[in-house]
Order: structure tokens, then sequence, then C-alpha cells
């Protein structure tokens, strides 16, 4: 059984890549995917396991539900992609629609962290085609740092 020991816990279904199984079918996103079931908790979610099918994740979430007389838990999926895999994301995607919020998250933080490094370089051009008309964007670093031209 893949539930876990302990729950884990994470702060943000959006951050977590959490996709809802509606949303996935509406959007046409292809899998493979892993499942996982969530309980709403003070601040973010739950995370009781990691399941490789939707079912397993469904009999887990009855099990829970049995367990504990909590009816709350719900599923959502996880993408599951590997380091070789090569996705074209084209601008209607739903990856595209994903990684513009991060792009603006990053933006409007000047926190690059937030961006994988293979990404930089198409960040920082849609970052300087967004600001053309406000001041240079300068990530974080350099504005601790007091490098910021003026």
């Amino acid at each position: 059984m893949p539930r876990y020991v302990t729950p884990g816990f994470v702060p943000s279904l959006k951050e977590a890549r959490y996709w809802s199984l509606d949303w996935i079918s509406e959007n046409g996103v292809a899998g493979p995917f892993s499942y996982v079931v969530l309980l709403k908790a003070g601040g973010g979610y739950k995370v009781f396991g990691q399941y490789v099918t939707a079912t397993e994740a469904f009999e887990d979430r009855r099990r829970l539900v049995e367990e504990t007389g909590t009816r709350s838990y719900f599923l959502r999926a996880l993408r599951v992609t590997s380091v070789e895999d090569t996705v074209v994301v084209t601008a209607d995607s739903p990856e595209a629609r994903e990684d513009l919020d991060r792009f603006r998250d990053a933006l409007s933080t000047g926190d690059e962290s937030l961006i994988a490094a293979e990404e930089l370089g198409s960040f920082r051009q849609w970052a300087a085609r967004e600001i053309e008309d406000r001041p240079l964007y300068q990530p974080t670093s350099r504005v601790q740092h007091g490098e910021i031209p003026f």
C-alpha cells in the first residue's frame, strides 16, 4: 500500500502541480499520472499517499474515510514525466498557462529562483517584452546588492 507512514504537507496545490481530474479532462492533458490523496489542513494540504492508478487512490480514500469518519479527503493527479522527456509547449497548451503563472510570479517578486535554470533564458526574454515601458527588470539578487543601474 503506497500510503505514507506520516502524512506529507504541501502549502499549495498549484505549486505542487496537483491537478484535478476534471481539469485534466477539460484541457486534454496527456499522462501518465500518479495520484495523491489529500486533506485540507491549516494553511495547506496533508498528503496521505501517492498511487500509481486512480483506482488505488480511490480505494485508499475509501479506507481513510472508514478509518477516520472524515469525508473531506480528495484526489489530485500529478503528471509523471521523466528527465529524458522533451515536451514542446505551444501557446495554447495547459503547460504554457502554468509556465506563464510561474513567470509572472518571478517577475512580480524579482525572484528568479522560481524559474528552473534551463528556463532562465526564456523567462528573461519574456520579462523584457512584458516590461518594455517600465524600468529594466532586475533579479532580487542584484536589488539586494545595490547593483541596479539608474
